[in-house]
């Protein structure tokens, strides 16, 4: 053959290549990541003769500007010597010796090496203050009301920008994108099915919901417009009441439409790789609610999550209320001093639309978000812990999970009591009691917000001057659910008045949520001493006694040195 009839040749199979269709861009593209190391996965084509994986500084970085790292001819491939915590981008290409290249299938993730929480609580997300005016929340700089909750914490480190967080979220939350399989995911991933709180460690689930159709994904057990009973047959934690296990009836993917039933049946599919998924406890959803409400879709309302990392709280249905773990012991049955205490079937609930906790008949149907934390432990299911021993009248049980171990709050001699865990030290007694010595004596002073605030200012007991009221977060961590009149544990706060409210210094930044709740009054959040229930209390302690004629109290908390 001479040389013409080779370049005729040429000429034709080039034109043929230019007329060819691009190959197809790869599909199904995944990562894992381990300790510096991405792991890539992907599809094989029977087209493709090799492909090219490229490094980018940006997930939309062109290609020719990017790093040309490694030509394979199949998957997975594995990159090795990275970065923990960093994010890498990364594309795959199909190529083929006369075929067009494919596009690009791109995807970010994050290496990492054993993860370990921060450790401590969540801040509440606000970062303003009130300053007595109907509407107002403004810098904190209001010396009439001092010493509230933006003062303090994560949240005020994040506002001066002396935060560092592992990843990224609204004020001093600090979460992580999960994918399916349990990879870490950059910040701006668009989809993930799971979400990591890096201070707390616990990993939720991030429910599904259509913004175009709100039936679109009835299939999908994660879709968040399902509800569930609240239905638990242990009973070592049901209160004797496992609750109803009703029928679907095609009102739900399963056969029975049970909290049970759906944690059995994400655990089987294995959500993000972990089969150890389960009911949040009340204190653990009190943990990522942000205290300043964002507005849903609908305009109507609000809801208390960083809805850029659960998106589909935007989309929710008219039934705010998401099922927690614990069971509600019921303190106004009548019963004697030393019976034993019984739940009246009913269950604690977290409503989303307004950062409360409350509770609900386990027979009615309520949302549910998953949970589970990254050192698989579940530490207040065990058989060997003691319940609270009650004191006078108070009634506790040994059938509900305890909110606190029995070392987790250590009384002091002076008449203070450390909370390790959280880095907290707390007043053993209310402000207007004194310590003896063996318990607190008198009565607690009756105290309005502004009043607490300012007392917290000027307090010096035990030698410290840094007290302050809590935020409702960590008030919260007082709460004793296993015991009721009042649902606090007396052995360690002796003589907290059971009908009364634990005032917080959390303010509810309504202005931040629906147009709709900008003209409500204003309030902070505080606990009812009696049940334990999680509360706003109006600034107009008038308005509080119109619905609801109890005092209310505080007990002071300052930072372990």
């Amino acid at each position: 053959m001479n040389i013409r009839w080779v370049l005729l040749l040429a000429a034709s199979l080039l034109v043929g290549c230019g007329n060819q269709e691009p190959l197809d861009k790869p599909t199904d593209l995944e990562v894992e990541t381990g300790d510096r190391e991405i792991r890539l996965n992907w599809t094989l084509s029977e087209e493709a003769a090799r492909y090219r994986v490229h490094l980018l500084t940006e997930r939309d970085q062109a290609l020719d500007d990017a790093l040309d790292i490694l030509t394979t001819d199949q998957p997975p491939v594995r990159l090795n010597e990275l970065k923990n915590e960093q994010d890498y981008y990364l594309a795959v290409v199909a190529e083929r010796w006369m075929r067009p290249d494919s596009e690009a299938a791109r995807i970010g993730a994050r290496p990492e090496g054993t993860f370990t929480p921060l450790g401590g609580l969540n801040d509440t997300g606000l970062q303003q203050c009130y300053d007595g005016e109907a509407d107002a929340m403004v810098e904190c700089t209001v010396e009439d009301w001092p010493g509230q909750d933006a003062e303090f914490g994560r949240d005020r480190l994040a506002a001066k920008g002396e935060l560092d967080k592992h990843d990224s979220g609204h004020a001093g939350f600090d979460f992580t994108k999960i994918a399916a399989n349990g990879a870490t995911l950059p910040a701006d991933a668009e989809e993930w099915r799971c979400v990591r709180d890096n201070v707390t460690g616990l990993m939720w689930e991030v429910k599904t919901a259509d913004p175009e159709d709100w039936y679109a994904d009835d299939d999908d057990i994660h879709a968040l417009r399902h509800r569930w009973t609240w239905y638990n047959p242990d009973e070592r934690v049901n209160a004797g009441r496992p609750g109803r296990r009703r029928a679907s009836l095609g009102s739900c993917p399963l056969e029975y439409c049970s909290t049970d039933d759906l944690t059995a049946a994400v655990n089987e599919k294995g959500l993000c790789g972990y089969n150890d998924w389960r009911l949040p406890t009340v204190r653990e959803w009190l943990s990522i609610n942000s205290f300043r409400p964002s507005p849903v879709i609908r305009d109507w309302s609000s809801t208390f999550i960083d809805t850029e990392y659960f998106p589909s709280q935007r989309h929710r249905a008219t039934d705010p209320f998401f099922w927690s773990a614990n069971a509600f012991v019921n303190p106004l049955l009548n019963m004697e001093p030393g019976e034993e205490a019984e739940s009246s079937g009913l269950a604690w609930n977290n409503l989303v639309a307004a950062g409360l906790q409350a509770p609900q008949g386990s027979g009615l149907s309520s949302h549910v978000k998953l949970v589970r934390h990254v050192d698989e432990q579940d530490r207040y299911i065990d058989e060997t812990i003691p319940p609270v021993e009650p004191r006078g009248e108070q009634k506790c049980v040994d059938n509900v999970s305890r909110s606190n171990l029995p070392d987790d709050l250590m009384p002091m001699p002076d008449g203070t009591v450390i909370h390790a865990e959280y880095g907290l030290m707390w007043m053993r007694c209310s402000i207007g009691q004194e310590w003896d010595g063996e318990t607190c004596v008198g009565a607690p002073t009756t105290l309005d917000i502004q009043s607490a605030l300012l007392e917290a200012a000027e307090s010096g007991h035990a030698g410290y001057d840094d007290w302050r009221v809590p935020n409702i977060k960590e008030l919260d961590t007082l709460t004793e659910r296993s015991c009721a009149h009042p649902a606090i544990d007396l052995n360690i706060f002796p003589n907290t008045p059971r009908k009364s409210h634990a005032i917080s210094a959390t303010a509810v930044d309504w202005g931040a949520g629906s147009s709709r709740q900008e003209n409500r009054d204003p309030a902070f959040f505080g606990i009812t001493q009696d049940q334990g229930i999680v509360r706003e209390i109006p600034v107009d302690l008038d308005n509080l006694r119109n619905h609801l004629p109890q005092e209310t109290h505080v007990r002071l908390v300052r930072d372990l040195d």
